[in-house]
């Protein structure tokens, strides 16, 4: 099946409303999506507000994964293009859903330290622990918002 935003709309929704062994083909299924390339595509079709909140958190879900295991796939003449479409997703997202806008705000704090690495491209990498301690730390999306605006 193709990876189209038709398709994962379908399937995002079989992921949450049936039973276990659906489930567990859905998800392998929406898991390779989000490791394909073109998941840079869809990711921002699904986060429209027309779409589910389902959908928009695994469209968020997907940003922050290929952020995280696949940003050697983004043209160097693409990271600030990239990073003002997440800053506008995280406008849009400020009222809500909080797990969307949470998953957001990792993504743009990923798109930050990945702008401004300590190493070659080559050898970037963002330990997950670091990612994670920082967000649980801050607890409030607002105050990651508040970040986000100093890096703007």
């Amino acid at each position: 099946m193709e990876y189209n935003a038709e398709n994962l709309v379908k399937a995002v929704t079989l992921f949450y409303r049936s039973e276990a062994h659906q489930q567990a083909e859905a998800h392998q299924w929406l898991t390779e999506a989000q490791n394909s390339p073109q998941a840079w595509s869809f990711v921002w079709e699904l986060l429209s507000p027309l779409k589910s909140s389902e959908v928009q958190f695994f469209a968020a879900t997907t940003l922050h994964t290929k952020l995280m295991k696949h940003w050697n796939e983004v043209p160097e003449d693409h990271y600030e293009f990239l990073k003002k479409r997440i800053l506008e997703s995280i406008i849009n997202y400020a009222m809500g859903p909080k797990l969307v806008l949470n998953r957001l705000c990792i993504a743009v704090d990923l798109n930050h330290l990945l702008l401004n690495p300590t190493k070659t491209r080559k050898t970037r990498t963002i330990p997950k622990t670091k990612i994670d301690t920082r967000v649980q730390s801050e607890g409030n999306p607002a105050q990651s918002i508040h970040h986000v605006q100093k890096m703007a």
